[in-house]
């Protein structure tokens, strides 16, 4: 379950960085 989070949240960064 813990490694789901991480993969979310290291997902939504990479989500930021292409939009910006």
């Amino acid at each position: 379950m813990a490694d789901g989070v991480v993969a979310w949240l290291v997902g939504k960064k990479a989500l930021n960085r292409k939009m910006k």
